[in-house]
């Protein structure tokens, strides 16, 4: 017989790294907010964990502390460097602002919607709604849209920059009506139809239980602002640490200030350099007015501190990049802080380090895009090619998935597959089915036929089943 045995030893602690003299600084900042400049290979993600097991070991709760990133993998990295540096054990929250802002949502949310919470559509359903909606406006007459965009209209990049604006929206709490004013103010009559589209959405999404992401944040902001939310929020999180700051949008932004108590210490890391996010939403204003928006206790501006040894890369690569971006000030943060960002300290005992810089000069923009493109692509394909080859893991992300994988995609395919092979039907995939863009039920709609499938049963003397079994019953035409 075999015998298995759990292990609860304590992990290995991981070795503690050397900090410099500035991230040191950052890791003994207990109170108040603070800034920190850091740029890359200036090893911000050490400082953010070190930071964190510093809070730990002096005897701080993991329940008071939260850690915000922008990304998935990069809260699991961080959560795992810390479990690492302090041998397991109760972690504290490190999420994505999305992560936290919906578990939030959830915890607040009452019966009904905990049991059948809003789902999150990911970007290409929000992409196929969007269009679904503009090609109905365009069959039923019910929207007007201006004569010069009647070639765009039916085109998916149309519906993507509409979903775009309407999360715009949303982030800066536009609603529509004002936007229709702000359109007669400017004389733009596709704003008038694009806010018609975000009333329809906002109607199809409360039938059909979903949300975007930035339904998502605005529902937290103003869960946030409850008295009673915010004085439970100000009681359990006393200190709040963010990566990539400068992505943040003013939506995120204003939730942070919410979460945040007056006693809690904020500590917001980034680069401005590195904003890439824009047509996201992204305003790296936020991150530039940081020190005004988080005051100290006292009312003065939140201090800046610039993380200057570079460690990824030396003096070659640091010369090239200077030499093709044009000097940027960061607005009014402190000026020694960003001649200290600017100026930075290489680490160079490493000749790899040193790195080296090809130049290539085209003539046109369409020949210097061409070129950016086929090396895109050579390294898409060749390089994970040789690496598939040789048997190394390559990981995926989300906006790699193959077609079939996509969520609009993978609906249709499971409908494909459920009427060639009906077997394949369990009653939580027909179930998903009518939720979804095929059945286009909500979740009302489906407990109604549940609920009216088990009453004709009893009322016939039958055995009475699950709903849901029921339902798929009825849905593939087969006795019970």
């Amino acid at each position: 017989m075999v015998r298995t045995r759990l292990d609860l030893s304590p992990l290995p602690r991981a070795q503690s790294p050397e900090l410099d003299a500035r991230q040191q600084a950052v890791v003994d900042h207990c109170d108040g907010p603070l800034l920190v400049l850091a740029g890359p290979g200036t090893g911000k993600t050490t400082t953010i964990v070190e930071s964190v097991v510093g809070r730990l070991t002096a005897g701080q709760s993991a329940e008071e502390v939260l850690v915000l990133t922008f990304g998935r993998r990069a809260a699991g990295e961080v959560r795992d460097r810390i479990a690492a540096r302090i041998g397991g054990g109760l972690l504290p929250t490190v999420a994505t602002f999305h992560s936290f802002a919906y578990g939030l949502v959830r915890a607040h949310a009452g019966a009904e919607q905990y049991v059948d919470p809003p789902r999150l559509l990911s970007g290409a359903e929000e992409d196929q709604r969007i269009r679904e909606l503009i090609m109905g406006s365009l069959e039923d007459g019910t929207i007007t849209w201006p004569q010069e965009l009647q070639e765009a209209i039916a085109t998916q990049g149309f519906a993507a920059e509409v979903r775009a604006l309407i999360a715009r929206m949303r982030e800066r709490d536009i609603t529509p009506a004002r936007l229709r004013a702000l359109a007669a103010e400017h004389a733009r009559p596709e704003w008038n139809a694009v806010a018609d589209i975000a009333e329809q959405e906002e109607d199809v999404m409360v039938l059909h239980n979903v949300m975007d992401y930035a339904e998502l944040m605005r529902r937290a902001v103003l869960l946030a602002g409850d008295e009673s939310v915010r004085r439970q929020l100000h009681e359990r999180i006393t200190a709040i640490y963010v990566d990539e700051f400068q992505d943040t949008d003013p939506l995120q932004v204003e939730f942070l200030r919410r979460i945040a108590g007056p006693g809690c210490s904020v500590v917001a890391v980034g680069d401005p350099d590195q904003a890439i996010y824009a047509f996201r939403g992204a305003q790296v204003q936020g991150f530039l007015d940081f020190p005004d928006t988080f005051r100290q206790p006292g009312g003065q501006p939140a201090p800046v501190i610039a993380l200057r040894t570079v460690r990824r890369y030396g003096t070659v690569i640091a010369d090239a990049a200077r030499a093709a971006l044009a000097p940027r000030t960061l607005g009014t943060l402190p000026v020694d802080a960003q001649r200290d960002h600017r100026t930075p300290e290489f680490v160079d005992d490493d000749p790899l380090m040193q790195g080296a810089v090809r130049v290539l000069s085209c003539p046109t923009h369409s020949s210097r895009d061409a070129h950016i493109a086929e090396q895109i692509r050579s390294a898409h394909v060749h390089d994970r090619l040789a690496l598939s080859v040789a048997g190394v893991p390559a990981s995926i992300t989300a906006d790699e998935l193959p077609l079939h994988e996509e969520p609009a995609v993978a609906v249709l395919l499971t409908l494909i597959e459920i009427a060639a092979r009906p077997r394949t039907a369990t009653p939580e995939r027909i179930e998903d089915l009518l939720l979804g863009p095929i059945g286009r039920m909500d979740v009302s709609d489906l407990r109604r036929l549940g609920r009216a499938l088990r009453a004709q049963r009893r009322d016939a003397g039958e055995t009475v089943l699950p709903a849901r079994e029921l339902v798929a019953d009825l849905v593939l035409g087969r006795d019970a």
